[in-house]
């Protein structure tokens, strides 16, 4: 009877659950259906919530509000500001009470992993609306369509559920359930409460328990000029193609500033390096500033993470991760090991970026999150792991190339702008939209009712402005998204892959402490990221 009695309990729960989970789903959704036209005033305006906000109440999705994907490409920049780019998205919600999933956030997760026959079908939603004269086309819906996004919806509210039963009773998953705490990690932490479980795996509470006036006192002193100097020329070639940090002298830029300068006053040793800025700009796309700056205080100077002996004079650091890499791909895949040490191609070549910023340059933004919730929770280990993973997965566009091919390829896979994004079908309807009222302005001119050019008509030179309003709009806008759909690179940095692969993959710590060993040979080891 008591059997009974307990099994009709719990089917009752599990139906509560479900109605709560569907509850949730059919909020979410309709606010992705009550998408609108944003501009650059919005991302401000998003950014600005973000940095008022308290802890916990934000996804990053201001930072996820832009028109092309994340590059942290250095020397890219953005063909089209922002502000010119008018396209539906999504707000960024805070909410008052238990942090929520955040729907741009979402749907961008979604957009992230979908497959080549759901692009094509994003595709064909952007050429069907530009086709009807549309002049925007809803782009979460797109997405939401194309890509399945209730699944996922599904998945992220369940994982939110456990991640946030995970944060109310810490010291026992931090305790007895570390490992169980570690195995959640990898498989991602929810947006919603990304920010709130760094900060418990950074132990920023007794950081600011310990020195409440630290941010203060390091922006009180003042740091080395030329580490000034380096910070201001690098802000402005920090995620150009974000809008937290596009403006010029914008809150994005002023609180990355801040930051970087705080620390290099707290920091004589290392002051200020190349790289540091895109670790402080990650953290900024999830929190507020003294947060981002207590969570890089960790970061740099606190077990198991020690970043700063990257940046230490030499990086001597950074060369014996890379031999280790090299060591790794030997027992992992001889014959590409070989290959590669034949074609005279070693780590620094392709692996010195990710390494020194934990992968948060020139990768699509997705893995950047998957890879710093595994370190925050791990250590730097993950990075390598991924890092060999990575050139693993690409080995067999890569096994048959010579040098110049091999480095041509790597320059391919470090660039970050073929992320499919939320934005994309909307800014490639925008731009369907805009050449084809630029067509029709100039319809009529040399030709006759059938359409067909007549003998007045005079040909535009070639790459004009006028040769490209006279181009089909659909297919100056949808190659590059037909481009995308069968990219090798979407299998690369599929982020769940990607994970996957990097922690099935045979790595002892008795192994990494011989390659490390043997790359120190004849001096002394370096002291190396934990």
């Amino acid at each position: 009877m008591r059997n009974r009695e307990s099994a009709a309990l719990s089917r009752k729960r599990r139906r509560d659950h479900a109605l709560h989970l569907e509850e949730r789903i059919s909020t979410l959704e309709s606010q992705l259906a009550d998408a609108e036209d944003v501009n650059r005033r919005l991302a401000v305006e998003n950014a600005a919530l973000r940095h008022s906000t308290p802890l916990g109440c934000r996804g990053g999705g201001a930072a996820l509000l832009r028109p092309g994907a994340m590059s942290g490409n250095s020397s890219s920049t953005p063909s089209t500001p922002p502000s010119a780019i008018r396209h539906p998205a999504t707000r960024a919600v805070a909410v008052p009470a238990a942090p929520v999933a955040s729907p741009i956030m979402l749907t961008r997760a979604a957009a992230g992993r979908h497959s080549a026959s759901q692009s094509s079908a994003v595709a064909t939603h952007v050429s069907s609306a530009s086709s009807m004269g549309a002049s925007t086309v809803s782009a979460p819906s797109a997405i939401a369509s194309a890509a399945g996004v209730r699944p996922r919806l599904l998945q992220e509210c369940a994982r939110e559920g456990k991640w946030l039963d995970m944060l109310s009773n810490w010291e026992l998953w931090s305790g007895r359930k570390r490992r169980h705490l570690i195995m959640r990690a990898r498989k991602g932490i929810p947006d919603s409460v990304r920010a709130m479980a760094w900060a418990r795996f950074l132990r920023v509470a007794e950081l600011r328990a310990a020195k409440p006036t630290l941010f203060a006192d390091c922006l009180a002193a003042a740091p080395v000029l030329k580490n000034v100097r380096a910070i201001e020329l690098d802000i402005g070639r920090t995620f150009p193609r974000e809008p937290l940090f596009y403006e010029r002298g914008g809150i994005g830029q002023q609180s990355l500033l801040r930051v970087l300068r705080a620390y290099a006053a707290c920091d004589d040793e290392v002051g200020y390096c190349q790289g540091m800025a895109f670790l402080a700009g990650v953290l900024l796309s999830f929190c507020p500033e003294e947060d981002a700056f207590l969570m890089l205080f960790q970061l740099m100077k606190s077990e198991p993470y020690m970043l700063r002996r990257l940046f230490l004079p030499g990086l001597r650091a950074v060369a014996t991760q890379c031999r280790i890499i090299e060591g790794l791909l030997r027992d992992n895949a001889p014959r590409f090991a070989a290959h590669l040490e034949a074609q005279h191609v070693m780590p620094e070549m392709w692996a010195t970026s990710w390494l020194m910023t934990a992968f948060s340059t020139s990768v699509p933004f997705a893995v950047t999150a998957r890879v710093w919730d595994c370190l925050v929770a791990e250590g730097y280990k993950p990075v390598v792991r991924v890092a060999v993973a990575v050139m693993l997965r690409a080995s067999p566009h890569v096994a048959k190339l010579e040098l110049e091919g091999i480095l041509m390829t790597m320059r391919e896979l470090h660039d970050a702008t073929f992320e499919p994004s939320v934005s994309d079908a909307a800014h490639a309807a925008a731009e369907a939209a805009a050449l084809a009222e630029a067509a029709a302005s100039q319809g009529g001119r040399g030709e006759d009712a059938s359409g067909a050019e007549g003998p007045g008509a005079s040909t535009p030179p070639r790459g004009s402005a006028a040769a490209a309003s006279a181009r089909p709009a659909t297919a100056s806008v949808l190659a590059p998204a037909a481009r995308r759909a069968d990219d090798w690179r979407l299998d690369v940095w599929d982020p769940d892959g990607l994970m996957r692969h990097a922690f099935s993959l045979r790595i002892s710590r008795k192994r990494l402490s011989q390659l490390a060993a043997n790359a120190s040979v004849g001096s002394a080891a370096p002291d190396l990221p934990g």
